[in-house]
């Protein structure tokens, strides 16, 4: 089973996880919507989406989490507590810093919302930062070299030594190849 979690401003309708489900048919992939802009409402969110998605599913059966820039983010935090295997598509690594460009009025393009971030909100997702990556984490790092919102080299850094690392010359951070990725990805599924 695959769970995708989306970005900053995105949704469980995003493009990427459609494409997703498409390209990992028959495999289940899950797409749920949470507020990602505040940490603690999306934590416990996804903790209860994947505690009672999982909950009936045979022993077992591996679980992946997808996480795409923030959903990286929470991928990594919430992958210990789940044993869950994770794909990282160019993660967030430090969004308590990165996401202050972002605080002002917001509009989430998948949802409609539109809201206001504030520093306070960004400061929370430190609450949820690993100190380091878990090399008993099964991970597939997914990287385009022309991310233009995060630099690449940062999750390169970070998840050195735990899991597999991809880094794809040019493309942007909605990552342009993701079929390229698929083999790697079904291989983290059925390793």
């Amino acid at each position: 089973m695959y769970i995708y979690l989306h970005g900053f401003n995105s949704g469980g309708t995003s493009s990427k996880a459609g494409q997703l489900r498409t390209l990992l048919a028959p495999v289940p992939v899950l797409s749920p919507t949470y507020p990602a802009h505040k940490a603690a409402a999306a934590v416990d969110f996804l903790r209860d989406y994947i505690a009672k998605t999982t909950r009936d599913q045979k022993p077992n059966t591996p679980l992946v989490l997808i996480g795409s820039s923030l959903g990286g983010f929470y991928a990594q935090y919430l992958a210990r507590e789940f044993s869950a295997r994770i794909v990282l598509i160019n993660p967030s690594i430090y969004p308590d810093e990165t996401l202050l460009r972002g605080v002002g009025p917001n509009h989430n393009e998948a949802t409609g919302e539109d809201y206001l971030l504030s520093a306070d909100d960004v400061r929370a997702l430190g609450h949820y930062r690993a100190a380091t990556c878990d090399p008993q984490s099964p991970t597939l790092l997914l990287l385009d070299s022309g991310d233009d919102v995060l630099d690449y080299r940062v999750a390169e850094a970070w998840y050195r030594g735990c899991g597999k690392t991809m880094v794809y010359a040019d493309g942007s951070h909605r990552f342009e190849h993701l079929a390229e990725a698929l083999v790697e990805i079904r291989r983290l599924h059925d390793a």
